[in-house]
């Protein structure tokens, strides 16, 4: 309680058992129906498990509604690919799937051109991104890395 992921002494390890008090060892047995201690103590770790599982995903929603709106650099994708239609200033809608991640894929209902206002040192500058795909599935928007450096 009270550190960041990155920091947790437990990470990858189960959590000691010696500090909880001898009340939720009862608590556990109760709860267990009549199993054993270490019956009922492995069950409840198991819900805190879940617990923790819950708290994690409730943590990574908002994350993951900005991811939604967001652009990011990917290596391993060989087009430009959009989630979000508005992106486009030129649209021709089409039928195809796309592979990602190994044996996935996703819909791609169009393609076409996306013009995208960026931030540098310099200044602000437009980058106009050419046969990017639209698939609306996908989580967030992901710049190709290899059509912009060939």
């Amino acid at each position: 309680a009270g550190h960041h992921v990155f920091d947790c002494p437990f990470l990858g390890k189960r959590p000691p058992a010696e500090d909880r008090s001898s009340t939720q060892a009862q608590k556990r047995v109760k709860m267990s129906g009549g199993k054993s201690t270490k019956a009922a103590e492995k069950s409840n770790y198991a819900n805190e498990s879940d617990d923790s599982a819950y708290v994690i995903l409730q943590m990574k929603m908002p994350v993951a509604d900005k991811a939604h709106y967001n652009w990011y650099l990917d290596p391993g994708a060989s087009s430009h690919i959009s989630n979000q239609l508005t992106d486009f200033m030129e649209f021709t809608p089409l039928s195809a799937r796309i592979r990602v991640g190994g044996k996935n894929s996703l819909s791609v209902e169009g393609i076409g051109t996306v013009v995208k206002e960026l931030e540098t040192t310099g200044g602000r500058c437009s980058l106009t991104l050419r046969g990017v795909r639209y698939a609306p599935e996908l989580q967030c928007s992901l710049y190709s890395v290899r059509p912009i450096s060939a």
